[in-house]
């Protein structure tokens, strides 16, 4: 069953990666290159900052990127509870 949490763990990786990556993109198109370079120097909180910009100008789930941020959350949750209910 440990298999399972480092499957969820790995894929929590890639997808927390692109996800930054695409933010750093959205962050180009709507603040320019200084907000680029900050979103990808502040990935934690440039993502909690998108996240609620998006989700002002179009609904909590009104876009694909903010369906992508609260499904990383998800995972990153369910991640955290199986790997607490898992000892070895």
């Amino acid at each position: 069953m440990k298999w399972l949490t480092s499957l969820f763990f790995v894929l929590a990786i890639i997808s927390g990666t692109l996800l930054h990556i695409w933010t750093v993109f959205i962050a180009y198109s709507d603040a320019g290159f200084l907000g680029a370079i900050l979103t990808f120097v502040l990935p934690g909180l440039a993502q909690i900052y998108w996240f609620y910009d998006s989700a002002v100008q179009f609904g909590i789930f009104g876009t694909v990127f903010n369906i992508a941020c609260a499904s990383q959350l998800a995972l990153t949750v369910f991640n955290y509870i199986l790997g607490s209910l898992i000892k070895d």
